[in-house]
Parts: C-alpha cells; sequence; structure tokens
C-alpha cells in the first residue's frame, strides 16, 4: 500500500475499538418495529416523501466526494427535492465501519432539512448500505436513523459476509426461489438471526433476474414493512428509485460526463 494509506489505516486502527464500542450502543437504540411512522405500514396511506442518500467519491481522488440526499413524492416517484454538498473523506473504507466515512454528512444534510425546509422532511430514507445486516448489528443507514431518529431502510447491492453468510450460498438460493419483483428470502445467519432478506428489484431483460438487493431495518421500521416498501419504489431499475437518484446525481456532481440531470424543484448545493 501506499505511505499515505498506511498512514490512513494506522491511524484508524486506533479509533477501532471507540467505534466498535459506538456501533454497541448504537445497536442497543435501534427500533426494529414499525414505531412512529406518519403513514400506514400496510397500504402506505399517508405516505409523501421517501428520500434516498448515498455519497460518491472521485475516481482520481477519493478523499474528494458529493453527499446527495433526494426527496422522492412517493409513490409518483418524483424529485421534489435535491441536496448535495462536496464534502472531505478523511478515512478509508474500512469493511463493516462505512457509518464513521459517510455519515457525518449525511446526518448533517437531514438536520439541516428538519430545520430549513420541514416540509419536505423525509418520511422515511432509503440509505445506500446497510441496516442491522452487519456484523455488529450497526450499519450505517441504522447509524443515521437511531442519531437523526428517523425511519431508515439499508439497501445494498453487495452482500456483507459474517454469521455464516456467504456470497456464493446466498446466490445460489436466489437462483432457485427469487424469480421476478418483490420476491425475497430471508437472511438467517448459522445463529438462527434473521438479519435482512435478499429481493429482487425490477428486472428488464438487461440484468439476470438472480440478481437481488439486500434490504435490512436500519430503524423504526420492520424488515416487512421495509420490503414492501424498498419493492414498490423499484419503478426503473434493480435499486430503488431514491437510492438510484441520489447516486445518478452524486456522481453526475463528482464527476461531470457532459449530461446534465433535471433540476429538482429545489435543489442545494454548497
Amino acid at each position: 500500500l501506499p505511505c499515505f494509506l498506511l498512514a490512513h489505516f494506522s491511524m484508524c486502527s486506533q479509533f477501532l475499538p471507540l467505534w466498535e464500542r459506538e456501533q454497541a450502543e448504537l445497536e442497543q437504540a435501534i427500533v426494529k418495529e414499525n414505531t412512529g411512522l406518519t403513514f400506514d405500514p400496510e397500504t402506505f396511506a399517508g405516505l409523501q416523501r421517501v428520500a434516498g442518500a448515498d455519497i460518491s467519491c472521485s475516481r482520481e481522488n477519493n478523499a474528494v466526494a458529493v453527499a446527495s440526499i433526494v426527496v422522492l413524492e412517493y409513490p409518483a416517484m418524483k424529485v421534489l427535492y435535491e441536496k448535495r454538498r462536496c464534502v472531505q473523506i478523511d478515512l478509508p473504507y474500512i469493511s463493516g465501519f462505512l457509518a464513521f466515512r459517510e455519515s457525518p454528512a449525511l446526518i448533517e444534510m437531514i438536520e439541516e432539512i428538519r430545520t430549513h425546509k420541514p416540509s419536505l422532511l423525509p418520511q422515511v430514507i432509503l440509505i445506500d448500505g446497510n441496516g442491522i445486516l452487519h456484523p455488529r448489528g450497526c450499519g450505517v443507514a441504522s447509524h443515521i436513523g437511531v442519531v437523526t431518529d428517523l425511519p431508515t431502510i439499508g439497501v445494498a447491492k453487495n452482500l456483507i459476509c459474517f454469521d455464516g453468510l456467504s456470497r456464493d450460498k446466498v446466490k445460489q438460493q436466489a437462483e432457485e426461489k427469487l424469480v421476478k419483483q418483490g420476491d425475497h428470502m430471508e437472511l438467517v445467519g448459522t445463529s438462527g438471526r434473521v438479519h435482512g432478506a435478499a429481493m429482487i428489484g425490477r428486472t428488464d431483460g438487461k440484468h439476470t433476474r438472480h440478481k437481488p438487493i439486500f434490504i435490512s431495518i436500519g430503524h423504526r421500521i420492520s424488515l416487512k414493512t421495509s420490503i414492501k416498501l424498498v419493492s414498490s419504489c423499484c419503478t426503473t431499475a434493480r435499486i430503488p428509485e431514491p437510492i438510484r437518484q441520489a447516486d445518478l446525481r452524486s456522481r453526475e456532481a463528482v464527476e461531470p460526463v457532459g449530461r446534465q440531470l433535471p433540476t429538482a424543484p429545489t435543489l442545494d448545493f454548497d
């Protein structure tokens, strides 16, 4: 590894025990059932605003990134508001500790929406990352959910392996059980714990039908409701539209490639 990366990892290793303790404390505060929702968890009546949150790093410089939160109208999936911010990422990616790299900027942006644009505060946030599907039961989606006390759902494109969960085993099970959009299976570890679910998003022939996304409880919303809501948001692609929009817009800002996305009705770009 280059010297500067070795220095980063050396610095981070000093903080790992502290981060593990913080994750343990946050894990105890996670609410894993539907609690305090402002919409009906069965019919989604009353649900008007669903957000997606993501951070994209520059390919040329991983320390330069753009954080993006996009609030969409539900169920139309029309962009109501987007907030993007250039951020400096001082920590390297370490599996299991993504929250300490990405959550500070996203939490700050969520709180700014709460303070300055409360009518646009999302009723639930889909986070590009894991919730309780995590070795210590507290991924970035749960971290953000507990700190902001908002309902959050973790949606990951790749499986994090722990407690006996392996990519090969899950892939084989997905090929046997998952066929169409919304099909899902629980991810049960050797401990017997249900950590989340693998689910098929929208399929259009361009993607293999067996390439699932991985959904987990973030905070204040059950796995059953999370699966149903994420499936209903997969309107154009394998991943749910709120996260897709956050990803597209953060990438467009961090590495413009000559295309211009439609401007949201309200756009903040710091």
